[in-house]
């Protein structure tokens, strides 16, 4: 925002009385508020962010500001400390801060809004959408649902990475898994595996996990401080992990990742929504 600008101008004359003139010039500038932002949200079920989360200075990385969204408004949300404001991602009627993965076109139409939730519907039609800006050194906080045999999941700092051997570039980032984990055959026996829901996909378990059942809402959170990364679930802290450790890059080194060297390492990126089969719902009340 432009910031306020005022000066002052004094004059005197030899043989009149001393006198001050003031001219002051004040220029106000605001952005425009999104239509979804003319009421004051009075109570959120969340508590305050860490204050110890503060945003980036990166260059192109978003800087997140405050926003005052309708009560009962639907929202991902995303903290930054410095000002203390959420940014709504999905605000229950449009999609427009995101693209696809694949171009900068908006949503196909395997994505919906249904009441209050943005569904993906189950055959894979609506592909993987992302933010249309990068986060870093975030908290953000959304609700899932999920249906019998779903596969999804909330992929984070989401970036072009390189193979070392093909030299091809792929979007890729951290994966928070979203599977049913009570039907589905890659898991249902090993509910807290690493490609269980919460998990860090593929390389860190869920450990004392409480998952609801299918057609139930859960609560995810997922929390970004420079290299150290939290999964939560429904209010409790279900993995945990330091992307710049020798810890991390062993488990990288053991999966289909492992010839991507900046894999998990990126500082800021994008937020990604992934259909990988199954119909499931995001959404958070505020």
């Amino acid at each position: 925002m432009k910031k306020y600008a005022a000066f002052a101008q004094l004059g005197t004359g030899n043989w009149f009385v001393p006198f001050v003139t003031l001219l002051s010039f004040i220029f106000l500038a605001a952005q425009p508020e999104p239509a979804n932002t003319s009421l004051r949200c009075t109570q959120t079920r969340y508590p305050r962010p860490d204050a110890s989360l503060t945003s980036s200075g990166h260059r192109g990385v978003r800087t997140l500001v405050r926003r005052e969204v309708k009560q009962n408004s639907t929202a991902v949300r995303i903290i930054d400390k410095d000002n203390g404001g959420w940014e709504t991602l999905f605000d229950g009627t449009n999609l427009n801060k995101w693209r696809r993965s694949t171009s900068d076109a908006s949503p196909s139409e395997g994505w919906v809004i249904e009441g209050d939730a943005l569904v993906v519907k189950d055959g894979r039609k609506g592909g993987d959408i992302i933010t249309r800006n990068r986060y870093a050194n975030f908290d953000l906080r959304l609700e899932f649902r999920f249906s019998e045999l779903a596969n999804s999941g909330i992929k984070y700092l989401v970036t072009e990475i390189q193979d070392s051997k093909s030299r091809a570039t792929s979007l890729m980032g951290m994966e928070y898994q979203i599977i049913d984990d009570f039907n589905h055959s890659a898991v249902k026996a090993t509910p807290n595996s690493n490609i269980s829901t919460g998990s860090v996909y593929l390389l860190y378990p869920t450990k004392g996990k409480k998952l609801l059942p299918i057609g139930q809402w859960n609560q995810a959170r997922i929390i970004v401080k420079g290299k150290h990364i939290e999964h939560w679930l429904n209010g409790k802290r279900i993995a945990s992990y330091q992307s710049n450790s020798k810890d991390f890059h062993d488990r990288v080194a053991q999966t289909k990742f492992k010839d991507y060297p900046d894999y998990g390492l990126a500082d800021n990126g994008h937020i990604l929504l992934q259909d990988h089969g199954g119909e499931v719902a995001f959404r958070n009340i505020l």
